[in-house]
């Protein structure tokens, strides 16, 4: 089973990791949830149920739709604070990261190399062993600040997919749009690319 890891940091767009985690399990992968505490909080007001509640959830979602019993994956949820985590840790293999959604606090912790949670830390490591760190970060307008740390974090390596949906796909439904940006950080973590409607295909 491969294993990925999902940050959920502190900034709004809690929608987007509900979505993400839910793609990413009916596809059978191991997924290493890691919120900041602020990003239990935000997650909590934003969905209307704290994160436990809502993997619960989407666990037993799954496996009601999924028609090859088995294939489900899995969720392993990691406290805020725990360094001792097998995440903390570079010998501690995994297919990428994403931090989905980010924000500007925990993108200049992670450009300037002072993270002070999990979350941090393991982006910290996957940045060093060279596996894939997709960024969504949720900030508008942003600033001088923010764009330089975006730069500096792009340098690094990382992949910054902004929620920055298109609309010639046609979408009628907030979820629709949301399922597009999800589906373009999966591609980048090489888990699948069908959520994406690409340019020139039949809709």
């Amino acid at each position: 089973m491969k294993r990925y890891l999902v940050g959920i940091s502190g900034a709004s767009g809690a929608v987007y990791a509900r979505v993400l985690l839910e793609a990413m399990v009916k596809r059978g992968v191991e997924v290493h949830v890691l919120p900041s505490a602020n990003g239990l909080k935000v997650f909590d007001y934003e969905i209307g149920m704290g994160l436990d509640e809502a993997i619960d959830e989407i666990l037993n979602r799954a496996e009601e739709e999924n028609d090859k019993p088995g294939t489900v994956g899995r969720f392993i949820v990691h406290e805020p604070d725990d360094f001792f985590a097998a995440p903390a840790s570079g010998s501690f293999h995994c297919e990428g990261m994403a931090i989905v959604p980010c924000s500007m606090g925990t993108l200049g912790a992670l450009a300037s190399g002072a993270v002070s949670n999990l979350l941090g830390r393991a982006a910290d490591v996957t940045l060093k062993e060279r596996r894939p760190l997709v960024l969504v970060p949720r900030e508008s307008p942003m600033n001088l600040i923010h764009l330089r740390n975006l730069t500096t974090l792009a340098e690094a390596g990382a992949v910054i997919v902004p929620p920055t949906p298109g609309f010639y796909h046609h979408p009628t439904t907030v979820e629709e749009l949301v399922l597009q940006t999800v589906g373009r950080v999966m591609e980048q973590l090489g888990v699948g690319r069908e959520l994406i409607h690409s340019w020139g295909e039949e809709l």
